[in-house]
């Protein structure tokens, strides 16, 4: 998991020094999310002998994408929002997507970003997608076998739990599942890269964004 926190953090420091002085916010939306729909792409090719060098090069690339793109929300809408209403702001931010919000006189309409319920869903959408497509497979070449118990077992026991001989089979249904949750991947990041081309194009004043960033801290 290193090769994804690490870019990730750094990322999302970089980040923000970068949108104080470009101050454009869906074009990092834009980049972002079309670079982490390549890496959820790369991810998909991958299978039980992908070499280390790649599996490694795909996070690096995709941990780097998600840091680059994931307080971009969470700035924008403190600029627009009243010294008083910061926190209630970021909360929302954090929650909801696209929630009409009552800043001062002005209504602030939430980008549609995800970031703590979002991510509870497609979670939750992943691990289904993983446990479906696995148990499918599982009773299409080992009729034989209890998939609550390969579901059980876990990734890192099963050389351990299962006969030498089901093992390739047993491995070559986990990547089928896997690969079904790299395919809910490119969807989320495809889906959200084209949603950004509709936020404000308009160039945020840099005053205002190191303001709200001494606001958020």
């Amino acid at each position: 998991m290193l090769a994804l926190i690490i870019p990730l953090t750094i990322a999302a420091i970089v980040q923000g020094f970068a949108l104080t002085k470009v101050g454009i916010v869906p074009l990092f939306w834009l980049v972002g999310g079309a670079l982490e729909t390549v890496g959820a792409g790369l991810f998909y090719t991958m299978d039980a002998d992908t070499s280390a060098g790649k599996w490694i090069g795909y996070q690096i690339l995709v941990g780097f994408m998600t840091g680059w793109t994931f307080q971009v929300a969470t700035a924008n809408a403190q600029i627009h929002a009243q010294p008083e209403d910061l926190s209630q702001v970021t909360a929302i931010v954090n929650c909801k997507s696209t929630l009409p919000y009552f800043a001062g006189p002005r209504v602030l309409t939430l980008q549609t970003v995800f970031v703590t319920v979002g991510g509870a869903f497609f979670v939750s959408a992943a691990q289904s997608a993983f446990n479906n497509q696995m148990i499918k497979e599982l009773a299409r070449r080992l009729p034989e076998i209890d998939p609550g118990m390969v579901l059980a077992t876990g990734a890192t026991q099963i050389r351990h739990a299962f006969p030498a001989s089901q093992v390739p089979v047993i491995l070559d249904a986990y990547m089928v599942g896997l690969k079904a949750i790299f395919a809910v991947m490119i969807a989320a990041y495809g889906v959200s890269t084209l949603v950004s081309v509709f936020g404000s194009w308009e160039r945020l004043d840099e005053e205002n964004l190191k303001a709200a960033a001494g606001g958020a801290a």
